[in-house]
């Protein structure tokens, strides 16, 4: 009975401590405003970013222009001062027939896979805009070209083994394709040139790259940037060997 008496005191006065009684006021002291948002700080203080970058959208990184609800952003990628911008080009897109002017200023809604927030923006023409803003301002963006998806004019037919689904924009450039691939990148230099910074020599280089959007397969044609010469390739396709 003694014990018991105890573990009931004992259990009445760690519920009252909980408590904690009456004799406590409940503190009426206003909360202090939180304080204002700092400018986005330099958080590449060493020379830059370490890689390099890739944005669509030039909004997102346009130095000095208004881009209303993307400031923010903007001001954040631009503290990054990546010292390589990689500009993809979508050559399918821009040149879908043989012959066609290049659209270098094919409009965008801005937006990604069609879900906001959005900008609109005028192509490959205001993403150089924004890439020479930023190389004026100091901030690296060094551009290295990365074209890919092969129109149907300028792919080889389908031949030996390829996975179902594959389609001209991921099979290798014709003969006839490079030709208009030389001139796919003669037209960019002269789209770039007037606006490329001579500190950063502009666009570094071009990898022309045919890619599937599934990753299902790759193929790609090189040329040396001196001089143009067609990728050695074997007379006949290698043989399938199927499981």
């Amino acid at each position: 009975m003694p014990r018991a008496i105890a573990a009931a005191v004992l259990a009445a006065a760690v519920a009252l401590g909980a408590c904690g009684g009456n004799d406590h006021k409940a503190s009426s002291t206003p909360k202090k405003p939180l304080p204002a948002k700092p400018a986005p700080a330099d958080i590449a203080p060493g020379g830059g970013l370490a890689i390099g970058m890739t944005e669509i959208n030039p909004d997102l990184f346009w130095h000095g222009k208004d881009v209303g609800a993307f400031t923010p952003w903007r001001d954040r990628f631009e503290a990054l001062k990546p010292p390589l911008y990689r500009l993809v080009v979508d050559w399918s897109s821009l040149q879908p027939k043989q012959g066609d002017p290049i659209d270098w200023t094919k409009a965008s809604d801005g937006c990604m896979r069609g879900l906001p927030p959005c900008r609109p923006y005028s192509g490959i023409r205001d993403t150089l805009r924004a890439i020479h803003s930023q190389q004026q301002a100091g901030n690296g963006f060094a551009t290295m070209v990365v074209i890919y998806g092969v129109p149907d004019w300028a792919a080889n037919a389908a031949h030996g083994c390829e996975r179902d689904g594959i389609t001209a924009r991921s099979r290798p450039i014709s003969a006839q394709g490079l030709e208009g691939y030389k001139k796919l990148i003669g037209s960019l230099q002269d789209l770039a040139r007037p606006r490329a910074s001579t500190s950063t020599g502009g666009a570094r280089g071009t990898s022309p790259t045919a890619r599937s959007s599934s990753a299902r397969s790759a193929s790609s044609a090189r040329a040396p940037r001196s001089r143009w010469r067609p990728p050695s390739t074997p007379s006949s396709p290698a043989p399938c060997a199927r499981s």
